[in-house]
């Protein structure tokens, strides 16, 4: 998809509308991903860290859906020294999170959807032109989904 769109390994932020727009038609229209990208928005606060752990909590709940599950947990930009406050952070939420780990943008595919979806996700809420019907599409096919 990075490819094929243009965007290649660039983070959101660096990469064209056309680019972006292209990147998350397939992100859309990919069945694999359906039920499997989750966001949050929150308004009253700016403390990162307590907002990716209630978001990454509720999303592997919801996934879980009672069953029993062992998570690996990467965070864009996770210091080593923050890893041990993460965990206690999500098992405190009930989150069986087997290993973590912070991750640099560049580095892993995964890291730079999650980036792409946060970035698409605030350009829905910027409401910006570009992103209203196919940020409905994705809701529609259950690619998307706020926690």
């Amino acid at each position: 998809m990075e490819q094929a769109s243009g965007k290649g390994y660039k983070k959101w932020t660096k990469a064209t509308r056309r680019q972006r727009q292209a990147y998350m038609e397939r992100v859309v229209q990919a069945v694999v991903l359906r039920g499997r990208l989750f966001y949050a928005h929150f308004s009253q606060t700016t403390d990162y860290l307590p907002c990716v752990l209630h978001t990454a909590a509720r999303a592997l709940t919801t996934t879980a859906a009672g069953q029993q599950y062992h998570a690996t947990v990467l965070i864009d930009g996770l210091r080593r020294e923050e890893r041990q406050r993460v965990g206690r952070g999500l098992r405190q939420l009930g989150v069986a999170a087997k290993k973590i780990r912070g991750l640099r943008d560049e580095s892993d595919e995964f890291i730079r959807l999650a980036d792409a979806v946060a970035g698409f996700v605030r350009d829905y809420l910027e409401r910006q032109a570009y992103v209203g019907l196919l940020y409905q599409e994705g809701v529609q096919k259950g690619v998307l989904q706020e926690v």
